[in-house]
């Protein structure tokens, strides 16, 4: 088995067991915040007290946030220099979460899109789209720093520039 599943299957279980003990905090946070707003000053400026300040294992992350494998392919990619100025608008999120396996094929690269950690499906390639509107509905060259080339079709885009995670492009 790859490392890279290895790594986000324990990933994915310490998520799992990190939601679990917060939903056990869950009662006694909110026993700790009655009874400290029944002992806070009232005649105090500060806020009343609610259960996520006494929480110790809710989820930090931003359920927005991309996937582990995404941004370690990105950092890949910048760090080699190959990650296209025109998509670092979505560096922050990427960057935020890179930790993980960096996976065997980084990206597939054109002028005007990047197919983020490619995943061969049945019809082509699953990953995280970054795209100009340039690219949209029609059939693009892209190729992986590792020299694969594949032709693939972008979807219709709506907006100037998406980052859309899990999409599929069709290959020819």
């Amino acid at each position: 088995m790859p490392l890279e599943y290895v790594i986000e299957a324990y990933s994915r279980g310490l998520k799992l067991r990190r939601f679990e003990l917060h939903e056990y905090e869950r009662p006694h946070a909110l026993h700790m915040s009655m009874i400290a707003n029944f002992n806070r000053d009232p005649e105090s400026q500060s806020e009343a007290f609610s259960p996520e300040n006494f929480f110790l294992y809710e989820a930090s992350e931003n359920g927005n946030l991309p996937d582990n494998r995404y941004g370690a392919a990105a950092l890949a990619l910048i760090r080699e220099e190959l990650f296209p100025s025109w998509a670092l608008f979505c560096y922050k999120d990427l960057s935020a979460r890179s930790s993980g396996a960096i996976p065997p094929i980084l990206a597939f690269i054109s002028e005007d899109a990047i197919l983020l950690a490619p995943i061969a499906v049945d019809d082509g390639f699953k990953g995280l789209l970054i795209a100009k509107e340039k690219a949209s509905d029609q059939w693009i060259a892209m190729e992986s720093p590792c020299g694969k080339k594949e032709m693939l079709y972008v979807p219709r885009i709506d907006s100037k520039i998406v980052a859309n995670e899990d999409v599929i492009l069709n290959r020819r």
